[in-house]
């Protein structure tokens, strides 16, 4: 899918707030999910799994950005 116009297809703020990489993997995946073919359609099983795999990968990042968060505002208030 050309992301020039995945971009056109996406409200403002999931362009603005989401992650490039999620929303890409989320477009591939429903990509797939309207394809002609239904053999090669993902069964809900997949698309759940899937979802899941990209919500847990979002968490983790986000955990990491507010664990560096933590210890920039730990270290700016103690020095280093």
């Amino acid at each position: 899918m050309k992301e020039d116009h995945l971009s056109d297809l996406l409200d403002a703020r999931v362009v603005k707030e989401g992650m490039k990489e999620d929303i890409n993997e989320i477009a591939f995946l429903a990509r797939r999910c309207i394809n002609l073919n239904g053999k090669k359609r993902p069964t809900m099983m997949e698309v759940a799994m899937e979802l899941e795999r990209i919500r847990k990968c979002q968490g983790d990042f986000r955990a990491q950005e507010n664990s560096k968060e933590i210890e920039y505002n730990t270290t700016e208030l103690i020095g280093p």
